[in-house]
């Protein structure tokens, strides 16, 4: 078979072709809109159709079948093509009422950059270079270096704007440590989207070596001087304590030497090169870890002596009137360690809410853990909060400053109105007073679902100073707090709740308290659920009674109506709590003769927390069937259930016959033998 020879055809018929063919490339460019949309090996990509007028779908033409079910058109009119290859790079056509858009894919592979190489230019200054990476060199719009203090295990994001498209790239790491370790990890940032403008995605990094700084001249004549002896470090049980033997010169031979503990996997011994120190790790320090500890090297031996000292707050704190006019405090020190005991805070607050409160300290302790203190001049009429915290010391040697222990319960203290001279105070009373007294405390309340779980919050605060305060004999085996550095938030997390879980949850700082009250729910499901339909069989009244328990708690119910149907519908409304021990009630309108329908009825309760999505309890469930119109319309039959999401109930069905109408639509409950009077249906 011979091959097309345009030479041979008729001089009329080419010039016919080449128009042909001309027409034909300028229909393909014939686009309103072009666009070009960068997208990512292995991610998502979203292609826009430029041209949608009055919400109109655009068709999309592509290759459907290379891209199978990796490609399809969302209701928004998206062209979204999963899992993007190297093959996909194409152009891609889509067509409205008004003409045709182009969108150009241009697929991004990004890599790790090339050659990463540090050099130490002085103690603080760093100089990092790398090569740009083979993938997508093109669509790079900056570089991040990831600075990791290996030392202090930290580290610190340090953007590059400013570099040159191709080749080697360099950046000066400045204001570092001299004598610590870091390590550099360097990744370039791509442009995502359509003109690679949406937003920056980060390829693979290439991590460096680590590169330790050399020390300054001061830091050298810090490292000269003699070993000590006899030094005293104070740590806090339940936190992390670190031990340091920073005088050991450059002898890495040197060991610690102790009584080992019964899990001895808690200690961990690590000798940092860059300040010649070998330091001992206390995960959650005990008070058994009290005892000492000596650093030995060929260069001698240094003893520390490591007190661990348990925070509690003072117990039985009571207040009294003295002839003297004064409040008289009496408590029994803490236990834990009441003999590392410094000093006490007493506070006092007024219920005056612009007062700030006093505070006194107590330096003189007695030997016997009983402990008193006087308040004078207290105003008369006046109702007083007063608690006790002890102080304990802390740190190493003598650089130990004093921290505070946990508040005792607090005492509530009203000076009587009027005092004679004989009595100068008429009367104390240690009850909470009337008014409200204002307390250096936040109270929120958080409500959860029996045999769930939830994450209590303390925002705002440090690793180092935030506890939380609850039952733990309790919960044990079941709540777990974590710290996020990066949001600064202490959580609490409690598995498999309990209705006894119900508590107060107190964060604890060095300055506040904040409190969670904590109200675990039974979400029983809403009680005698019925629906009756109304003569002329196009509405139905439903009718329910609130939960058996924490009927007080229901913010509103959530009502959904299901159309049994081939395919099933449904219809969302929510209904408004209504008056106590009274029947809740709602219209259905429009039914479909010879319908059936399945009625849910659930109590919504809050979640006391911000932001969190509602609680839901249990649906209760009833059945209703219109009558067709030749069918007998006297009576309707309704069988109700109780769906069982989250805790156990019982099911129960009932044959309620359709009563007479009346213009009541709903009758109250009795109060003097605690039943419920059925509810009467409204006439159309």
């Amino acid at each position: 078979m011979h091959g097309f020879n345009m030479h041979r055809l008729p001089l009329a018929v080419c010039a016919l072709l080449v128009a042909c063919f001309s027409n034909a490339q300028g229909q393909q460019e014939d686009f309103v809109t072009r666009e070009v949309f960068y997208g990512i090996v292995s991610r998502a990509a979203y292609l826009t159709c430029a041209i949608t007028p009055g919400g109109e779908q655009p068709v999309w033409s592509f290759n459907s079948s290379r891209l199978g079910r990796r490609a399809y058109v969302d209701k928004r009119g998206l062209l979204v093509i999963n899992s993007v290859e190297l093959t996909d790079a194409e152009d891609y056509i889509c067509s409205t009422s008004v003409g045709k858009s182009r969108v150009q894919l241009v697929v991004m592979e990004p890599s790790e950059p090339l050659d990463l190489n540090t050099n130490v230019l002085r103690p603080t200054l760093l100089q990092v270079t790398w090569t740009t990476p083979i993938g997508s060199p093109d669509q790079i719009t900056s570089y991040d270096i990831f600075v990791i203090n290996l030392n202090e295990d930290s580290r610190r994001r340090v953007p590059v704007k400013e570099y040159t498209p191709r080749g080697t790239q360099s950046h000066l790491l400045r204001d570092l440590t001299p004598g610590a370790v870091y390590r550099v990890e360097v990744f370039a940032r791509y442009g995502y989207g359509v003109d690679g403008k949406s937003f920056d995605v980060s390829g693979p990094s290439a991590i460096g070596v680590p590169v330790q700084m050399p020390l300054d001249e001061s830091q050298r004549i810090m490292q000269s001087k003699p070993p000590r002896t006899g030094i005293i470090q104070y740590a806090l049980a339940g936190r992390r304590a670190k031990l340091e033997c920073e005088d050991i010169y450059n002898n890495t031979d040197a060991v610690w030497e102790y009584v080992e503990p019964q899990d001895p996997q808690r200690y961990q011994s690590r000798y940092l090169e860059s300040t010649k120190t070998l330091t001992l790790s206390i995960a959650v320090a005990r008070l058994e870890d009290s005892g000492q500890f000596s650093c030995v090297s060929s260069a001698g031996k240094s003893t520390l002596a490591l007190v661990v000292v348990d925070r509690q707050a003072p117990r039985y704190l009571r207040a009294s009137a003295e002839p003297s006019g004064e409040v008289k405090l009496t408590w029994y020190s803490p236990l834990g360690s009441p003999n590392e005991i410094t000093r006490y805070d007493i506070e006092v607050k007024s219920s005056d809410p612009n007062d700030r409160g006093i505070t006194y300290t107590l330096d003189e302790l007695s030997s016997d853990g009983t402990e008193s203190f006087g308040i004078a001049n207290l105003t008369s009429g006046q109702s007083y909060t007063i608690r006790v915290r002890a102080r304990y010391p802390y740190g190493l040697d003598d650089k130990v400053f004093d921290v505070s222990g946990y508040w005792s319960e607090e005492v509530y203290v009203t000076i009587g109105a009027e005092p004679t001279e004989a009595a100068p105070v008429s009367t104390v009373s240690t009850e909470r007073p009337n008014i409200p007294v204002e307390i250096p405390r936040t109270v929120t309340t958080q409500y959860a679902v029996k045999d769930g779980s939830l994450n209590l919050r303390c925002v705002g605060v440090s690793k180092d100073n935030a506890r939380w305060q609850y039952n733990t004999a309790r919960l044990e085996g079941r709540a777990q707090p974590r710290f996020d550095e990066r949001y600064r938030t202490l959580y609490l997390a409690i598995n498999s709740l309990t209705l006894e879980d119900s508590d107060d949850f107190h964060c604890l700082t060095r300055t506040n308290q904040s409190t969670v009250k904590l109200v675990v729910l039974d979400p029983l499901p809403p009680e005698r659920l019925q629906a009756r339909l109304v003569p002329g069989n196009t509405r139905a009244q439903v009718f329910w009674l609130d939960p058996a328990a924490g009927a007080d708690l229901v913010k509103h119910y959530a009502v959904r109506v299901i159309l049994l149907a081939m395919p099933p519908s449904h219809t969302d409304f929510t209904v408004d709590k209504g008056e106590p021990r009274r029947w809740v009630s709602t219209v259905l309108e429009n039914l479909i003769p010879g319908a059936s329908y399945q009625i849910q009825v659930r109590a919504i309760y809050p979640s006391g927390e911000e932001g969190s999505e509602e609680v839901k309890g249990t649906a209760a469930d009833t059945f209703l069937r219109v009558p067709g119109p030749t069918q007998d319309t006297t009576t309707t039959t309704t069988t109700t259930t109780t769906t069982t999401t989250t805790t156990k109930s019982s099911t129960e069905s009932t044959s309620e016959t359709t009563p007479e109408p009346s213009t009541e639509s709903v009758t109250e409950l009795t109060t003097e033998d605690e039943t419920t009077a059925e509810p009467e249906v409204t006439t159309a």
